[in-house]
């Protein structure tokens, strides 16, 4: 039978057991017992107190030489989660080639473009100049036509996270639709043949030569016009999505629930990668005979040279955003920028897609080193056409508008300084592209002639 505690030792005030002493109740050291107070009053029921069953004496602190407890070992830590596995050299070669692909037909759409609306400047790569009598003669230049197309297309493949759950890579088609699956064909899309298609290094490049020209005025005014329409032009392409997204949810709800299965992989590679092998084919096909079959045409010749040189740009972007960019808010969206390389330690704050700057950055200082070199050149030398192949290939493909201004709009997007980080992304793309490449280009151009006394 458990005796009733009966009285305190004198000065014995209740409190609860000190750290590191107290033990289990039903311990036993000597005449003392570990119990739990049972009498009402004051709250104190279920403390833990001790009880000296020869004289009848009770304690809340442990009597002296009361055994302390074995301190418990410390819980671990959690495992940290394992970082996702490197991509296979397999997958890695796939991607590569839907990125080549789709940056060869980018490229040539673009230069195709440029020829419409404009021509190919002797110093500015695609960017205009002197010899061009059509957009470059105000404050827009001859790449906004295919920025503004680039960014249209971009908009319209954004993910179904921008516009709800909907379970699909490409809001603008129906859910159910087979080519949701074809990851590698989405990354193709957006990060080869969108980013080669617009270029953000050609747009800087004609701007630096303006500014440094004495028309300072004409390049901020350029800025802000090819800003304001290729902005425009990525959210009809979005406004489009949605209303493609709404109807195709729409559809999806009067059928019965059904399941996407993933496609064979037999079936996923005709499907896939056979397509992006005949389309790389193709465009090079397409490269080789605007060299060799359109003598004294010279707008074909540099666009079908400067298309061979932009699998190299687009792949230097893609390792660029995938390795500096933050992750996409959602997964689905992962394929936008071709983030599939392991998470590593990024410098950069998280919400700054820090890749693509690096990228626009190096190409509008490559092409300001070109012009500066093209300068130089001495009567009768081939540089300007170098440059310009150099210029609308390598650069063209490495620099990119959409990937701008779909990472703009996703800031925007956010409830927390959306507004605030997406302009300082914007301004920070604009000085780092342009103060850089212009100091470049006058330190290194041939000084110009002073013009005879009289």
């Amino acid at each position: 039978m458990e005796l009733t505690p009966i009285s305190l030792v004198e000065d014995d005030e209740p409190r609860t057991p000190e750290s590191g002493a107290s033990a289990p109740p039903g311990e036993v050291w000597g005449d003392w017992r570990q119990t739990r107070n049972t009498t009402p009053g004051q709250g104190d029921e279920g403390k833990l107190n001790y009880f000296n069953a020869v004289t009848n004496e009770t304690r809340w602190t442990p009597p002296p030489g009361w055994p302390a407890a074995e301190p418990q070992a410390p819980a671990p830590a959690p495992a940290p989660a394992p970082a996702p596995p490197p991509p296979s050299p397999q997958a890695w070669k796939l991607q590569l080639l839907h990125l080549s692909s789709f940056a060869l037909w980018g490229t040539l759409l673009r230069c195709a473009l440029v020829s419409l609306f404009g021509c190919y400047s002797s110093t500015g790569g695609s960017g205009g100049g002197d010899s061009c009598r059509s957009l470059n003669d105000g404050v827009l230049y001859t790449t906004v036509v295919p920025n503004l197309v680039g960014c249209f297309i971009m908009g319209l493949m954004s993910s179904p996270h921008v516009f709800g759950d909907a379970p699909s890579q490409l809001a603008g088609l129906p859910a159910m639709l087979r080519a949701q699956r074809l990851s590698r064909l989405h990354l193709g899309l957006r990060t080869g043949l969108c980013g080669s298609l617009t270029s953000w290094a050609s747009w800087s490049n004609a701007m630096t030569l303006r500014a440094a020209g004495g028309e300072p005025v004409r390049a901020l005014l350029g800025y802000l016009f090819g800003t304001l329409l290729s902005g425009a032009g990525f959210y009809c392409g979005q406004q489009a999505a949605a209303a493609l997204c709404e109807r195709s949810l729409s559809a999806r709800e009067q059928e019965d629930e059904r399941v996407l299965e993933a496609l064979p992989a037999a079936d996923q590679f005709l499907a896939e990668d056979g397509a992006a092998a005949a389309l790389l084919f193709a465009a090079l096909a397409l490269s080789f005979g605007f060299n060799a079959t359109t003598h004294g045409r010279a707008a074909l010749q540099t666009a079908g040279q400067a298309a061979l040189l932009a699998p190299l740009g687009v792949a230097l972007r893609w390792q660029l955003v995938s390795r500096l960019n933050a992750p996409p808010p959602r997964a689905a969206a992962a394929a936008a920028d071709g983030d599939a390389t392991p998470a590593v330690e990024r410098p950069a704050p998280k919400w700054l897609p820090a890749g693509t700057l690096a990228a626009n950055t190096l190409a509008c200082l490559f092409d300001a080193a070109l012009s500066a070199w093209v300068t130089r050149a001495p009567p009768g030398a081939q540089r300007a056409h170098v440059a310009d192949v150099w210029m609308s290939g390598f650069a063209g493909a490495l620099s990119t508008v959409s990937s701008v201004a779909a990472a703009t709009a996703s800031l925007f997007a956010q409830p927390v300084k959306g507004a605030r980080r997406g302009y300082s992304y914007l301004t920070l793309t604009w000085l780092a592209g342009y103060f850089p490449s212009l100091a470049l280009f006058l330190i290194f151009r041939k000084p110009p002639v002073a013009a005879p006394a009289g």
